[in-house]
């Protein structure tokens, strides 16, 4: 077919990759210039001109898996993936705004199999919040408004903390899902002072002495 066509570029289409390459070599012996030849990958985009070819560009290609809602990414194939092998625990834990664990946290487990009871569990995660909390002026920043919070990187320090310590004591690995509920404490003002204690006007109704007569 090369011999009776003579094209002038060549892209050879079929097969596996080092089939392509074979093929791409054949066009060669039979005269057509390396540089008018092009082997390319799925999805790639060739640009043809009159005195030249080559790829300038990507589109999506491939298997795709589809669900009720569209295309399933591979962020969230890797997720169901490992909710499945591992299983997913969620902590829940509120933090004052000074820094103060306020409460021991909530822990729940779904689909996570473990010989550590969750008295235990629960107060391993919570040391290690409190831990965490400690380091608590890494996470606060000073500028001419006053002092802000940055609530996303300490949720994000803790839940790392967290999954590091399913790996180590629980041997799993398990999707982990940290809830942080920051709250803000009202500022602890004077007692307000003692009301004084009400006073008995001088001024009486009078009762009534009228009688109905008869």
């Amino acid at each position: 077919m090369l011999s009776l066509t003579r094209p002038k570029f060549f892209v050879p289409v079929h097969g596996e990759y080092r089939m392509l390459v074979k093929h791409a070599e054949m066009a060669h012996s039979l005269g057509i210039p390396p540089e008018n030849t092009v082997i390319i990958n799925n999805g790639d985009v060739i640009e043809l001109a009159e005195d030249s070819i080559g790829v300038t560009g990507q589109v999506p290609s491939g298997i795709e898996l589809v669900d009720n809602s569209g295309i399933v990414r591979d962020n969230v194939l890797k997720e169901r993936q490992q909710l499945a092998d591992d299983g997913v625990m969620t902590v829940s834990a509120a933090v004052s705004s000074t820094g103060q664990l306020l409460a021991e946290p909530v822990v729940e487990l779904r689909g996570v199999v473990t010989s550590v009871e969750g008295p235990l569990l629960r107060s391993l995660i919570a040391r290690l919040i409190e831990k965490t909390l400690d380091r608590w002026d890494e996470f606060v920043e000073t500028n001419g408004q006053g002092r802000r919070v940055d609530w996303a990187s300490l949720r994000a320090e803790i839940e790392t903390s967290i999954l590091r310590l399913m790996r180590r004591e629980l041997r799993a690995n398990s999707l982990v899902i940290f809830l942080l509920q920051p709250l803000e404490l009202p500022e602890v003002g004077p007692e307000p002072e003692e009301a004084p204690a009400a006073t008995t006007s001088r001024y009486r109704r009078r009762r009534s002495t009228a009688v109905l007569a008869d």
